[in-house]
């Protein structure tokens, strides 16, 4: 488990993740989301109960999974077969994430912290 990593995204850009978590089978990239209570998403944004909407944060830590793949197998080429993964992760037990598009994305990618153990363990997320 590692925390607060700065990735480099260009040549003076760095972009923070707040945990980078390799298991057995996969590196996942997760962002933690201090936002409580209900909050709905329709693809585009999450919009919370108590506080303003705002951008939905799986596109962009989506991204950041694909550019840490990039990086680490441009360092050592065995590492192409490496498979990233994007996670929120919701640490608070009063937060529930209502996805209301029609893909459920946001839903599928998003793990409360009493999940996150048995969720990092599911090797069927990673494609064949």
């Amino acid at each position: 488990v590692l925390h607060s990593v700065e990735i480099p995204r260009d040549r003076n850009e760095l972009f923070e993740v707040d945990l980078v978590i390799v298991t057995g089978h996969a590196v996942y990239v997760i962002d933690v989301k201090g936002t409580r209570g209900r909050i709905e998403a329709d693809g585009r944004k999450w919009h919370p109960s108590r506080r303003a909407p705002f951008r939905s944060p799986l596109p962009k830590l989506r991204h950041h999974a694909r550019q840490l793949k990039s990086i680490l197998e441009t360092a050592h080429r065995p590492l192409s077969r490496l498979y990233t993964d994007a996670l929120v992760l919701l640490p608070y037990p009063d937060t529930l994430l209502v996805d209301r598009s029609p893909r459920q994305q946001d839903a599928r990618d998003t793990v409360p912290l009493p999940d996150l153990i048995g969720r990092l363990a599911d090797v069927s997320r990673v494609p064949t």
